[in-house]
């Protein structure tokens, strides 16, 4: 495994509330999600999705799409990490 695919993971797993969006949007990968959904399902202010959620985004992990005043969010199935958790092979 490369040493950036490793830096990257650490990105990932620095906090719960981070885990919880990905596992998330892997539960239903086409489906998309809009902010107050996630933090709903996952018992968590839409403030602290929307703060891990750049990071995800900066990461390439997720994929993000604005309609109006909303902004809605998918698991980046191109993603090489992605494709591991959905691949289930790491």
């Amino acid at each position: 495994m490369e040493y950036k695919l490793l830096d990257e993971f650490g990105k990932i797993f620095n906090t719960k509330t981070k885990m919880d969006i990905i596992k998330t949007l892997i539960s239903d990968p086409k489906k998309e999600w809009y902010g107050k959904e996630i933090a709903d399902f996952i018992n968590v202010t839409p403030a602290s999705v929307y703060i891990q959620i750049l990071d995800l985004i900066k990461l390439g992990l997720v994929a993000e799409e604005k309609r109006g005043r909303m902004r809605f969010f998918k698991i980046n199935k191109d993603n090489e990490i992605v494709k591991l958790f959905l691949n289930k092979t790491f």
